[in-house]
């Protein structure tokens, strides 16, 4: 049954943790051990479905490993060790070359967005050229709160991808029909960074988008011109 520790499917697997647990068998240090050689991606994703945030070390080398798989099972198992390094493990891991990694990552942080550095996020899309990892950021970026949200989806309004432009204006409809969700006033420094975003717009672009929001906007501060 120990061999099925490293089974493809999550369920086996987990059958196998369950009952070698119960029988006495240490299925951590079975996996820790793994860590120091894995030979599958299985290794990997159940160091993390077994281990603890302390465990986010022995997983970390292999977001650099040659196999794009092993660095996507590296990410799915620093997910859920939980370290108070997951978040920034995982952003960097947006910077991948392999798109597959880079949208593991985005998916993860977007379904559990604690402890995001939202900011090294935006430093992501706008440093990077590559379409799939700015698009990947940009959705990080949505998953930030009320105003930082609508901040980062006007300051992605004039990309240059027709993808993330249109994804931007669905954005801000989104933000729009949420606007009763949360009663969270924006702070002075947040209406100024979204006035700033505003006036970055060409003339037509802040047109339509101050068409959508302009109203909520005035609602909470001076008009948004």
């Amino acid at each position: 049954m120990v061999t099925a520790l490293l089974d493809r499917l999550a369920t086996v697997r987990g059958f196998a943790q369950f009952e070698l647990g119960r029988r006495g068998f240490d299925v951590v240090a079975f996996y820790r051990a793994q860590m120091q050689n894995p030979q599958s991606p299985e290794s990997i994703v159940g160091m993390g479905e077994v281990g603890s945030p302390e465990d986010t070390k022995r997983v970390e080398p292999y977001l650099r490993a040659a196999d794009e798989r092993m660095r996507i099972a590296a990410v799915h198992a620093i997910d859920r060790l939980g370290s108070d390094r997951r978040a920034s493990l995982l952003i960097s891991a947006l910077r991948d070359p392999a798109p597959a990694v880079s949208k593991a990552a985005r998916r993860v942080l977007v379904r559990k967005p604690q402890g995001i550095d939202f900011l090294a996020v935006l430093s992501v899309f706008q440093e990077e050229a590559r379409s799939n990892v700015r698009r990947n950021s940009f959705q990080v970026l949505t998953a930030a709160s009320k105003w930082p949200w609508l901040r980062y989806s006007l300051i992605a309004a004039s990309d240059a991808d027709p993808e993330i432009r249109a994804d931007v204006l669905g954005q801000i409809d989104l933000w729009k029909s949420a606007w009763n969700r949360s009663f969270v006033e924006p702070t002075a420094q947040e209406l100024a960074e979204i006035q700033s975003a505003v006036n970055s717009l060409d003339d037509e672009l802040r047109a339509n988008v101050l068409d959508r929001i302009g109203f909520f906007l005035g609602s909470v501060g001076r008009p948004i011109t």
